[in-house]
């Protein structure tokens, strides 16, 4: 029982009991669909999962080699620095990175060169390359 002039905590223990079932459930609900979200070994060596770029390559007669999702970041300067931007794009390259993130002018007043030259320098050291653009 209780003592005159205090309230029994029944209700706050059960508030509390309620609140740690709701932090322990969504744990759990966490860690499940964190679970469902990471591809099985079947499918990256397949293909990836559906919507993503292919997370590997497979050759005749050797196994799939698992792609990195990395992008090598360059700009394209004027003359005078592209000997050095060349140099370590063959180095990406020649590392297996053949995806570039390279910031283009947009071609808002219809100069298509501005846009398309640094992409054509690129292909020019890697023509393997792919590109994510922005300005």
């Amino acid at each position: 029982m209780s003592e005159p002039g205090q309230q029994p905590l029944t209700g706050l223990y059960l508030r509390l009991g309620v609140v740690v079932g709701l932090v322990v459930a969504a744990s759990l609900a966490g860690y499940w669909l964190g679970a469902q979200s990471v591809p099985t070994e079947e499918q990256r060596v397949l293909g990836g999962v559906s919507g993503g770029a292919p997370s590997a390559v497979a050759t005749a007669g050797q196994p799939a080699r698992v792609i990195p999702p990395l992008y090598f970041f360059t700009s394209v300067p004027s003359a005078g620095a592209r000997s050095a931007v060349a140099d370590e794009i063959s180095m990406a390259s020649s590392a297996g990175i053949h995806q570039y993130a390279v910031s283009v002018p947009f071609p808002w007043d219809g100069d298509m060169n501005a846009f398309l030259e640094p992409l054509n320098f690129v292909v020019g050291v890697d023509p393997s390359a792919q590109f994510m653009v922005g300005s």
